[in-house]
């Protein structure tokens, strides 16, 4: 057991010029002893495979009382309104919220991310999916549940081809931007300076 929960938080989506920011959020209950804390890999440098094994185990954590994750979406339409900083915060308040995080919590960020004040042992560490387990656990809850929405909304835009780049600016996804226009998923704000930088 530990003397406090251990805590994990990430974000993905947050450079793709359409779909959602997921924030993602891994608490860590008690003590695991499996070889992925000694190899684990951040969610950038998992296949898509790996990713969905290391989600189903866990899902068999969660139901083993071992531990616990949860994700927290934020829209495009908002990421156009307040900016991605902002939603970062929002997201990372609503997940402490929902996963009744005491005020002692020890909460592990990776750069860029802050919990509420009110979380004193915070801390936010630079490419902390690459050296804390907990946040590169919380990286992959993160990206397969927004790569899963992706595949979802590819059916309803498949002209963007949502499946293969997931929201990201692919040449696939820039050409199609170009003949059909934008879609509700798309960043609007993204768009414009990405078209002024390539411009």
């Amino acid at each position: 057991m530990f003397r406090h929960w251990r805590i994990g938080v990430d974000e993905v989506g947050r450079g793709a010029l359409a779909g959602p920011l997921v924030v993602g959020m891994f608490v860590l209950y008690k003590k695991i002893k499996h070889p992925l804390f000694s190899s684990f890999k951040d969610s950038k440098k998992t296949s898509k495979k790996e990713r969905v094994r290391l989600y189903e185990l866990f899902v068999k954590w969660r139901h083993d009382g071992l531990a616990d994750f949860a994700t927290a979406r934020i829209s495009p339409k908002l990421i156009d309104k307040t900016g991605l900083s902002t939603c970062g915060r929002i997201a990372v308040h609503r997940l402490c919220k929902r996963m009744s995080l005491p005020a002692k919590s020890r909460i592990l960020l990776d750069a860029g991310l802050e919990a509420p004040a009110s979380y004193v042992l915070q801390k936010s560490i630079v490419r902390g999916d690459e050296t804390i387990a907990e946040i590169a656990f919380a990286s992959i809850v993160a990206k397969v549940t927004r790569d899963r929405e992706m595949q979802r909304t590819h059916r309803l835009f498949p002209q963007y081809h949502f499946a293969d780049n997931v929201g990201y600016g692919t040449l696939a996804h820039r050409k199609a931007v170009a003949a059909f226009g934008v879609c509700p998923i798309h960043r609007r704000t993204f768009l414009r300076a990405y078209l002024q930088s390539n411009s």
